[in-house]
């Protein structure tokens, strides 16, 4: 999908089912990594800023999240995710607030 994105304007005639472009999204993850709010809403408008230039994707396709929070706090997480991520108590509260 993204090399024909990448190359849809130097070769116009390249074939793409139009409802494969309609349901692309992009998950950006490992957002628990990132120090305060600010720095996620940044990194969230850089991505939209990329993805729009990219395939013309809106905002509201772009979905953030952490794999490594969820599964910590659904009781999941091995040992090297509770390491990286931290307790389940201060996951919780750091997505609250």
């Amino acid at each position: 999908m993204i090399s024909y994105i990448d190359n849809r304007e130097k070769q116009p005639n390249l074939a793409c089912p139009q409802s494969t472009i309609y349901k692309l999204f992009v998950f950006l993850s490992r957002i628990d990594s990132l120090a305060t709010p600010e720095a996620l809403k940044t990194h969230i408008e850089e991505a939209s800023q990329d993805w729009f230039k990219r395939a013309k994707l809106p905002q509201e396709r772009i979905i953030s999240g952490s794999a490594g929070a969820y599964l910590l706090l659904n009781g999941l997480a091995g040992e090297q995710t509770r390491l990286e991520i931290g307790e389940a108590i201060a996951c919780a509260n750091y997505l609250l607030h």
